[in-house]
């Protein structure tokens, strides 16, 4: 009987043994396999990242992410190359190290900044109108892309790409120069051309039958566009090359506004137009540059003319928007502006399709005009607009601008 029971007890000891063994090995055996796991997702993720990163190192383009708060996580080669930066940017904030400034050489604090402005709008930002600035190392002018990066709904961080536009900006200097020597040279001409047409349409070179007069209107209004289109180059050409000087007066919009009603009064009782102008009482002491902002209504209301069909109307008014600024907008009930053409609308040179189908003519210079004034008087453009129900256009000004830098007027 003892001995029966001591044998149960060494089998029980023995099973548990083994039982136990079975558990070490088999366990053991799924521990290796599962370090060994983690271990090959470890390398490959591991490989994934550097082919990430050499992806990333290998654009030509500049390329800098950030986290969330703006602290910067990562910095490719050519943007070290370009900007003079190295990996010790790593986890410095952006708003720390920030380099850039505007075109006239201003500081642009962080809250301006592309990647910050893309992080608190939650969208892409691009601007063209940026420098990087090391003083006595580097002037760069620079296309800037910052977009922020989202996971799940939640933004994460942000990435910048940008690349050297210095000589973009130089040939388009060129050009601009060329463009305002060989339009100021067409002056002349043309002002001859205008006043022999009159005068011969006038009579005092001698009488002409109503045949002859109708060819001399036909050349006369010809050379009346073609001096309304170098008039475009030239004022375009002022403003790109920034030598359109910003003189800030105190002025009284009221009359602006009508003078250039009464200089267009010809186009607008030939097609039997209504005009309506009301500035409100409240809106006092603006300072601005009268010739831009003549320039400015020049265009919004002869476009307003031009775009609308005879009968229609056009509506003027410049009401307060806060304490410190007021809004000017020219309302038509024309042909309005297809949605494919609005964000091209304000480019030079463009004009949009439904406008050009009914023939009528203009330089695709206005508008582009028209948004280089807004931004060298500090303000902001924008536009409501309807196929075949008109458009409105909209324009803030601070009452009083203050312009830092000032150019030499050629």
């Amino acid at each position: 009987m003892f001995f029966t029971v001591v044998n149960s007890m060494m089998l029980v000891e023995w099973l548990f043994i083994v039982f136990v063994l079975i558990l070490y090995f088999y366990f053991g055996r799924r521990s290796r396999m599962l370090l060994k796991e983690l271990k090959k997702k470890e390398i490959i993720a591991k490989i994934d990242k550097a082919r990430e990163e050499a992806m990333l190192g290998s654009i030509g383009d500049g390329v800098v992410a950030t986290d969330k708060n703006g602290a910067i996580i990562f910095v490719n080669k050519a943007a070290q190359e370009m900007i003079a930066w190295d990996d010790s940017m790593v986890g410095k904030r952006l708003g720390d190290i920030s380099l850039l400034s505007d075109e006239t050489g201003k500081h642009v604090s962080i809250e301006k900044h592309p990647l910050h402005q893309c992080l608190v709008k939650r969208k892409k930002i691009i601007s063209t109108n940026y420098h990087f600035v090391k003083k006595g190392q580097m002037d760069l002018a620079v296309y800037i892309s910052a977009m922020p990066i989202f996971l799940k709904d939640e933004i994460i961080g942000a990435i910048e790409v940008f690349r050297d536009i210095t000589q973009e900006k130089e040939i388009d200097r060129i050009k601009s120069e060329f463009v305002f020597l060989a339009s100021h040279q067409l002056r002349t001409p043309l002002s001859t051309i205008n006043w022999y047409v009159e005068m011969l349409m006038s009579g005092d070179a001698g009488p002409i039958n109503d045949e002859q007069r109708n060819y001399l209107k036909e050349v006369y209004d010809g050379n009346q566009r073609m001096v309304e289109m170098v008039n475009d180059l030239l004022n375009v050409s002022r403003l790109d090359l920034g030598t359109l000087a910003v003189q800030l007066v105190p002025v009284d919009l009221q009359n602006l506004i009508e003078e250039e009603i009464k200089a267009n009064q010809p186009s607008i009782e030939d097609k039997k137009m209504h005009t309506n102008c009301e500035v409100s009482s409240e809106i006092k002491g603006v300072e601005t540059d009268i010739k831009m902002v003549k320039m400015l209504l020049q265009n919004l209301i002869t476009n307003a003319i031009k775009y609308t069909p005879a009968g229609g109307k056009i509506d003027i008014k410049v009401m307060p928007s806060g304490k410190k600024e007021y809004t000017l907008s020219v309302a038509d009930n024309g042909y309005g502006i297809p949605q494919a053409a609005k964000e091209k609308i304000f480019t030079k040179l463009y004009r949009a399709e439904n406008v050009m189908a009914k023939e009528i003519t203009g330089t695709g210079l206005g508008l582009y005009m028209v948004k280089s004034i807004v931004e060298k008087l500090q303000g902001k453009i924008w536009f409501e607009s309807e196929v075949d129900k008109g458009t409105t256009f909209f324009v803030s000004f601070p009452i009083k601008p203050v312009i830092k830098k000032k150019t030499i007027s050629i």
